[in-house]
């Protein structure tokens, strides 16, 4: 009948992608990033300012640090004390591993080393080879790679607290990009600083983000911690740690062959904790006395020199900030009293030191 309209036809089940289609795109997805990170795009080129400027000052000595002696050592006015240039290559939370690339391709690759090296560390610091050398910390230590470092390599692995397993190891290999996230993250939040900035200084910006999210802000007992700086202390004096057992595994050899190969003198020299007030002292655990104890006769044997700074009554409770660090204000009287300490004993202990 004319009148009555046409049921309307059912369209077709639309069809999916196949086994063909599926295929591709799983294949584009576990493809693509392995051939992106074989190309090592992101790793972080070697940083030639150091080498540069070692050659152009031609220093007595090197010293190789964390924070700790960023905020003790001011490089004038030890060069004033000492009566000669001396270089400051400080790595804020930076462990051994970055001092014996730093000390192998900066210092021992200068034609004329300088006489001496002296490195700053706490507790049991020298022996704990995988500290700050993962997540942020890789790209600092890419920084300071002339090449590759299979010696390095080697430690991290022996040091790493479990094995991981085939599927991690896979994963490593096919997927080299993912072990340089962090860097790409770093260049995610340059661009975002740059478009915040709007052509401007980004300093600024970068300040102004970092005490907005800062952990003080955020929890009212977070301040405790933060100046206190505990979670590094422990984190740098482990329960149980011993030294014999530790050091041949530890950068520590290491360090002293490079040094030793290129007539570099070696001075290790540990840094006392905030005291809790004027005239106070912060105790080592028994754990650590026997560490130290060790540690400075293995180091009198492979014929370098010590300072434990723990029982130096001058440097008081007013030398220091917030935490371990040295506030601002102190940092020449502390530069100086430094000198006065380690300047007779390089010189009574003879080398190329002034």
């Amino acid at each position: 009948m004319h009148g009555l309209s046409q049921p309307a036809e059912t369209p077709p089940p639309a069809r999916g992608p196949g086994w063909r289609g599926v295929a591709a795109m799983v294949g584009i997805v576990l493809l693509v990033p392995a051939l992106i990170g074989q190309g090592n795009l992101t790793k972080r080129r070697f940083d030639a300012g150091p080498t540069e400027r070692l050659a152009k000052s031609r220093p007595a000595g090197v010293l190789f640090g964390d924070s700790m002696l960023g905020s003790r050592i001011d490089p004038a006015v030890l060069g004033r004390a000492a009566g000669a240039p001396w270089e400051v290559l400080a790595y804020p939370g930076s462990g051994s591993a970055l001092w014996y690339l730093a000390l192998k391709n900066h210092v021992a690759a200068q034609p004329q080393p300088p006489g001496w090296a002296v490195i700053m560390f706490r507790d049991r610091q020298l022996t704990l080879p995988a500290y700050s050398t993962e997540g942020r910390s890789r790209p600092r230590l890419e920084a300071l790679m002339r090449g590759p470092e299979p010696l390095l390599d080697e430690v991290l692995a022996a040091a790493s607290p479990r094995k991981s397993n085939w599927m991690e190891r896979f994963a490593k290999a096919a997927y080299p990009l993912q072990k340089h996230r962090i860097e790409w993250q770093e260049k995610v939040r340059g661009t975002a600083l740059d478009i915040a900035a709007r052509g401007g200084p980004v300093e600024p910006v970068a300040l102004d983000a970092l005490h907005t999210f800062d952990v003080t802000n955020l929890r009212a007992d977070m301040g405790a911690f933060v100046d206190n700086d505990q979670n590094v202390s422990f984190a740098l004096d482990p329960e149980g740690h011993d030294f014999p057992a530790a050091v041949g595994k530890s950068f520590l050899p290491h360090i002293v062959e490079v040094a030793r190969s290129r007539g570099i003198r070696l001075l290790f020299y540990r840094v006392k904790h905030r005291p809790p007030s004027e005239g106070a002292t912060v105790p080592d655990s028994p754990g650590l006395q026997a560490y130290l104890r060790d540690l400075r006769e293995w180091l009198g044997k492979a014929g370098a020199l010590f300072i434990d700074e723990r029982d130096d009554a001058e440097v008081g409770f007013s030398f220091y900030g917030g935490d371990d660090h040295v506030r601002a204000s102190m940092m020449a009287p502390y530069t100086e009293h430094f000198w006065s300490k380690v300047g007779p004993l390089l010189r009574e202990a003879g080398g190329k030191a002034p």
